[in-house]
This record gives C-alpha cells, sequence and structure tokens, in this order.
C-alpha cells in the first residue's frame, strides 16, 4: 500500500504508520522526516581573488544549509585538501600560472542549486629582482637611472647607501 504526502513548512515531521490485521494491529512504525531548505545560488566567500602559485590553505566557502551537501570543483592543478562535501573548502593551489574558478553546488532533496563560481587569478612567483644599470659611477653623479623586471601586482623597495633616491621608490625603476 501506498500513501502520498503533501509536507508542510521547513522542519522535523514525523509519519507513523500502524497496520491493522485480522491477528490484531502490528506496529507502529514511525519515520522522521527533516523539510529542508530548498538550495540556494550561493555566493563564495574568498580571501583574495589573485593569488600566486603554490598557495596554500586557501578557505572557500558557502552559506550552509545543513541538510544539503555541496559539489566542489577546482582547476587542474589545485587540490581540495579538506571539505569536499560540505559547505567550505581549503586548497592548496599548485604550479598554475592563469586564471582558474572554484565553483560549487549545493545538492538537496530538493534539487541542485544553480552553479556559483568565482574566478580566480594565479600569478607565478617571481624570481628574485636582478638590478640593471651602471655599477661605476663618480663622486656627486646625478640622475642615474636603475631598474628591475617589472612583475603584475608588484611593487618595489629601494634603499640605497651614500647617496639619495630622486625619484621611482616603489616602481621598478628609480
Amino acid at each position: 500500500a501506498n500513501v502520498v504526502v503533501d509536507w508542510g513548512n521547513i522542519g522535523t515531521a514525523t509519519l507513523i504508520v500502524v497496520e491493522n490485521t485480522v491477528c490484531g494491529p502490528q506496529g507502529p512504525d514511525t519515520l522522521t522526516c527533516i523539510i529542508s531548505n530548498p538550495p540556494i545560488s550561493p555566493i563564495i566567500s574568498y580571501p583574495n581573488d589573485t593569488i600566486c602559485s603554490f598557495t596554500t590553505n586557501q578557505a572557500y566557502s558557502v552559506i550552509n544549509n545543513p541538510t544539503s551537501n555541496y559539489l566542489w570543483t577546482v582547476p587542474v592543478g589545485a587540490t581540495i585538501i579538506s571539505g569536499q562535501g560540505t559547505n567550505a573548502i581549503t586548497v592548496n593551489w599548485g604550479d598554475q600560472t592563469t586564471t582558474g574558478s572554484v565553483t560549487v553546488t549545493e545538492v538537496s532533496v530538493c534539487g541542485n542549486g544553480a552553479l556559483a563560481m568565482q574566478p580566480i587569478t594565479i600569478l607565478p612567483i617571481p624570481t628574485d629582482p636582478i638590478i640593471s644599470g651602471t655599477d661605476s659611477v663618480c663622486p656627486k653623479q646625478t640622475s642615474v637611472q636603475y631598474s628591475v623586471a617589472n612583475t603584475f601586482g608588484s611593487s618595489y623597495n629601494w634603499t640605497v647607501t651614500n647617496g639619495t633616491i630622486v625619484t621611482g621608490n616603489n616602481t621598478n625603476t628609480i
């Protein structure tokens, strides 16, 4: 025998059955049901959308629906080290030097939520700067220029002894 139920509001509900036979009642049997929130379109919380290759322990999360599971994906080369299936993951980034996305889909008995995607820019780890410019100067010589290769997202802190930086501190050229 089948029974069809129209459930009420979010919360806990109970379904009870007693079988009445010619030998008398059998049971009861009780089934406790959880009436879940339907999936939402989650928004991924994250510490930074620009990171360096080999960054570790980056946390990503969405608001938790306790009756749901969460399916996360990360780009090739990144690894989810904890949290797959939950509303929060921790990721170790590998040797990528491009962009990729962290994605998540909420999965519940009420269906799947919309895919949420957070683009991440992955920068290469810069090499140590190499100063270009002359290493032989005259006393009181002025306007001698020095530089290092410019790396996107970097600033540069120059220090000089027995001289004065005239312009360009915090840039790749002084």
